[in-house]
């Protein structure tokens, strides 16, 4: 049974390593993002270009400083899941997007699930969320943002999560854009 807690700057290399040894055949481009392409702001260009060892480093100062923020899923010992979770300050990839949906300064987004492929499909993610929506609000977060995405085109886009995991979870549909979909927890008082 996965157990689950929040990202520590104690973990920083512990992550590092899980991000370093995944599969990423289904999504070679992910191999070097080290989940911080939220985090940026630059061109598509530019972050084309970034080598994964600027990704790598600035993921590992960001989680030591606790700037990166997030949940991890861990079977015993073994760190299985991730998910990226914080302020959405945080993500200015994401400004213009959100900025019609955010009506708090203690908003939060939930942008990426990465999840261990022998561990997929068996709600590790739904647990990783439940959590986060919890410990969210328990620290007085008053809306948590998701961004699920579903093409079965292109089912490796679904590291947003999945709509069906967000509604049964508790989130309100906000939103659908073509397979874009906004959704949104309001935790109560």
């Amino acid at each position: 049974m996965p157990h689950y807690r929040a990202l520590r700057p104690t973990d920083a290399e512990a992550f590092i390593q899980y991000l370093e040894v995944l599969d990423y055949q289904h999504a070679p481009q992910w191999s070097g993002c080290f989940c911080r392409f939220y985090h940026t702001d630059c061109s598509m260009e530019d972050w084309m270009a970034r080598d994964r060892t600027t990704n790598r480093q600035e993921t590992l100062l960001a989680i030591q400083n606790g700037t990166m923020r997030g949940y991890l899923a861990f079977d015993q010992d073994h760190l299985i899941g991730w998910l990226n979770a914080n302020a959405i300050d945080a993500y200015p990839r994401l400004s213009n997007f959100v900025e019609p949906y955010v009506h708090t300064q203690h908003a939060v987004a939930l942008v990426c699930f990465v999840i261990h492929p022998q561990y997929r499909g068996q709600g590790v993610a739904t647990g990783l969320l439940t959590f986060a929506v919890n410990d969210l609000a328990q620290q007085g977060k008053t809306e948590i943002l998701g961004f699920p995405f579903e093409d079965p085109q292109h089912p490796q886009r679904a590291y947003h999560g999945s709509l069906s995991m967000y509604l049964k979870t508790g989130f309100t549909l906000l939103e659908s854009r073509k397979n874009q979909h906004i959704v949104c927890f309001t935790p109560q008082k």
